[in-house]
């Protein structure tokens, strides 16, 4: 299970006039590893949009399901695309915007580079390790979430809890 937050912006010009998007999000999703190193997600969006054309701006909510997969060489680092199907509402009194996003249901696709800060290699910590003898745990392999005992969840081909 993954629940991420989202805030993007992006402007542009469309017929002539400035037009910029602004949105403050969060998602939830369910992972299914696939592969070592990938894995597949789906869940859904929901986010509060700020819309500018010219000196015309509106507010607008949108919720989308969305599938995708990404790619993770290291573990801090994930490669992927992600498709949307959304629907946006905004407010019925609201003037008509033509920029980037407008009143319905719309689809979208996603290429993106992340970044989990916090998250490194095994080894990697530059914590003093802890007193006394310490026992080695021995990683298990897998190749989905059926082959992990105790509650473990198949990551990059190894069980983790």
């Amino acid at each position: 299970m993954r629940l991420e937050g989202e805030l993007g912006y992006v402007e542009g010009k469309s017929s002539g006039s400035r037009v910029s998007r602004a949105h403050l999000g969060i998602g939830a999703f369910c992972l299914v590893p696939t592969l070592p190193g990938v894995q597949a997600y789906y869940g859904g969006r929901l986010q509060y949009e700020w819309l500018t054309e010219s000196d015309t701006s509106l507010d607008a909510f949108r919720v989308a399901a969305a599938v995708g997969g990404e790619w993770r060489p290291v573990p801090a680092v994930a490669f992927g695309v992600e498709g949307q199907l959304g629907y946006t509402d905004r407010k019925a009194s609201a003037p008509a915007i033509s920029g980037p996003v407008s009143r319905g249901v719309a689809t979208s696709t996603l290429v993106f580079l992340r970044v989990f800060p916090g998250q490194s290699s095994p080894g990697s910590s530059s914590a003093a390790p802890p007193a006394g003898p310490r026992k080695a745990t021995p990683r298990q392999r897998c190749e989905g979430w059926a082959d992990c005992t105790g509650g473990g969840v198949c990551v990059e081909g190894y069980c983790r809890r």
